[in-house]
This record gives C-alpha cells, sequence and structure tokens, in this order.
C-alpha cells in the first residue's frame, strides 16, 4: 500500500505532533507514539498477494484497495482515503480546512503508479504556514473539465509550508 501517517487531535490533523513523534528515540518515541497515536491512510495499492500492480491503472488500483479493506474489514489505525469522481462532493471536500485538510489530489483514472514520479496534481484550497494536509489530483485527460473522468482523493498527507 501507498499511503502516510497522520496524527488526529482534537477534531484535526496534528501535522506537529507527528513531527515531534519522529524526532524522538526511545523512551520518548515511546510516550510520544501513546500521546498522539498514528493512522495509515492508504491511497493506492502497489503489491496485491504477492503481484506487482504498478502497471494497472488507478480505478484498478483503486477497486483492488477498496476490496481489500472490506474483504479484511481493515479499520484504526488503518484508514481508506476517501476517493470520488462526483464534483459535487470535491466541492464539499474542499471545505474541509478546519480539520486541517488544505486541498484535493486529482490522480488520472487510466494512470499506472510510477514510483518517483509524481503522476497527480494537487489543488490547495489556501497557502498557510500552519500545518495542515495536501491532497492531490490525478487526471484521466488534459484538461480539468471532465470531472467524471477524474479521482479525485482527499488524502491526508501531512506538510508544513515554510512561507
Amino acid at each position: 500500500m501507498n499511503g502516510e501517517l497522520v496524527v488526529w487531535e482534537e477534531h484535526r490533523l496534528a501535522f506537529e505532533r507527528l513531527q515531534d513523534r519522529l524526532q524522538r528515540r526511545g523512551a520518548g518515541a515511546a510516550r510520544a507514539a501513546e500521546e498522539a497515536s498514528a493512522h495509515f491512510v492508504a491511497f493506492d495499492l502497489i503489491r496485491l498477494s504477492g503481484t506487482d500492480t504498478t502497471a494497472w491503472p488507478y480505478q484498478r488500483r483503486r477497486a483492488a484497495l477498496e476490496s481489500v479493506f472490506a474483504a479484511r474489514r481493515v479499520s484504526a489505525p488503518w484508514a481508506l482515503s476517501p476517493s470520488t469522481t462526483d464534483p459535487a462532493t470535491v466541492r464539499e471536500r474542499l471545505t474541509w480546512a478546519a480539520v486541517g485538510v488544505e486541498g484535493i489530489v486529482f490522480k488520472r483514472l487510466d494512470s499506472t503508479y510510477q514510483p518517483l514520479v509524481r503522476g497527480w496534481l494537487k489543488y490547495k484550497v489556501r497557502e498557510t504556514t500552519v500545518p495542515g494536509t495536501i491532497c492531490a489530483t490525478t487526471l484521466p485527460s488534459p484538461t480539468l473539465s471532465s470531472f467524471r473522468r477524474l479521482a479525485w482523493s482527499t488524502c491526508a498527507r501531512t506538510w508544513r509550508s515554510t512561507g
């Protein structure tokens, strides 16, 4: 699976708490993990039962990822990143800034997974120096006008803007 670690605190994503955990070692790291438990948010599937899925189109990888979560009844601390091709849902998710979501990730439905290649675009709601979440986009066509052919994924990619 491809995804990210997030820390949820006081009804928002807390990037600074995750950063704090990553900087600690030994007993301090164990304490930080107890105080700020992390969750893994999955947004892509790279291997399935030993099979390399990177050549599969995103739409097929996403369906397989959803099937894994459903069949294995995966739950916290694991989470499946929400995904949609519905423009109204995308507009609603753009209002999630108060909980640390800064934008949307767009992935092409027909795109393959290419390691070390950014195969998506990101739309940020606003610029900020407050820690938060980025989400990106991957497109099935060269334009953004065809919403039905886009996979809009509200991912939990945490980041900090340097200004």
